[in-house]
């Protein structure tokens, strides 16, 4: 079997190679929301912390 055919995959091979595509943009764009998620989280957890400890030394 050639590169060749391997990429045509028996006349199938757009169809295939356009779903690894897509698998791999939405796997992209879930992984860059969680990241942006956590940050988020963790400044409101930092901010949430420090309010705590300034009305403590009060």
């Amino acid at each position: 079997m050639s590169f060749q055919e391997f990429i045509h995959m028996g006349g199938y091979g757009f169809y295939i190679w356009m779903s690894y595509g897509i698998a791999a943009v939405v796997f992209a764009g879930l992984f860059i929301s969680l990241k942006l998620q956590r940050n988020k989280l963790i400044t409101q957890l930092r901010r949430r912390h420090r309010q705590q400890q300034y009305k403590n030394e009060i």
